[in-house]
């Protein structure tokens, strides 16, 4: 049987370093409202552009947006920690399925 992941908020916490990250952006591209939990939990399929459009960013700004985010993710050395336990029950799951 194959078994797929979603990565971030399910093998790895990445909540705290993405919400910096957001908030970040909103500061240094004045585009945009502060981001909340609540943003990140109300999106499904998250990701940048959408969170983007969430936060008040029009479509003009959009692209700007998402490169800096980027850049931020890349320079902070984006390396979120898995949760707890998760090690192993991959390890346990990977030895009777694919993953």
């Amino acid at each position: 049987m194959l078994l797929h992941f979603d990565y971030d908020g399910v093998l790895v916490d990445s909540f705290k370093q993405l919400l910096n990250v957001f908030k970040q952006t909103a500061v240094d591209t004045g585009l945009g409202r502060q981001p909340t939990r609540i943003d990140f939990e109300t999106i499904e399929d998250l990701n940048a552009t959408k969170l983007a459009t969430q936060l008040g960013v029009r479509d003009s700004g959009t692209e700007r947006y998402t490169k800096r985010v980027r850049t931020l993710l890349e320079a902070g050395g984006y390396k979120p920690a898995m949760f707890p336990n998760i090690p192993s029950l991959l390890q346990i799951l990977s030895s009777k399925h694919t993953i």
